[in-house]
């Protein structure tokens, strides 16, 4: 179970790597032994929050493989939201997103406060910004995840 109070981190989803911020360093707290197809290249991007009985983060998938492959286009990042149960099992997601435009962006934080959920993000790897939306917003864009498909 995690800690509600000590920042807790997804560096990858298709296998589910969790990792937590103990103040000094980070320190491996799960990893699955199975992979999760759907979430096959993924990464974490913000930290994991308490949401609803279960827990949020912002993932991130780097297209760098297929950006390399065409040269005129640029890397793209898009993002999703992902909802875990206490056992690390992925209950819903969101389809793939980007914050302002296609290209180079990187969810850094989330956080939810007074029924709004804020995501800081760089832009470009030249900006950074912030985003806030209703949690109704973000519930709606959430899709039930079968369980069959993990």
């Amino acid at each position: 179970m995690l800690d509600a109070e000590q920042p807790t981190f997804l560096y990858r989803l298709e296998d589910m790597q969790v990792y937590a911020f103990d103040g000094e360093r980070l320190a491996k707290r799960y990893r699955r032994s199975t992979r999760i197809p759907a979430l096959a290249n993924w990464s974490g991007s913000s930290q994991i929050i308490a949401w609803d009985g279960n827990w949020l983060c912002v993932a991130h998938l780097a297209a760098r493989k297929l950006t390399a492959s065409l040269p005129k286009m640029e890397p793209l990042y898009p993002h999703r939201f992902v909802v875990l149960d206490p056992d690390w099992n992925v209950v819903g997601m969101s389809e793939p997103f980007f914050f302002e435009k296609r290209g180079i962006e990187f969810c850094a934080g989330l956080a939810e406060h007074d029924g709004r959920v804020v995501m800081s993000y760089g832009l470009g790897d030249k900006a950074s910004a912030l985003v806030s939306m209703e949690k109704s917003a973000v519930l709606a864009m959430i899709k039930p995840v079968p369980h069959a498909a993990q």
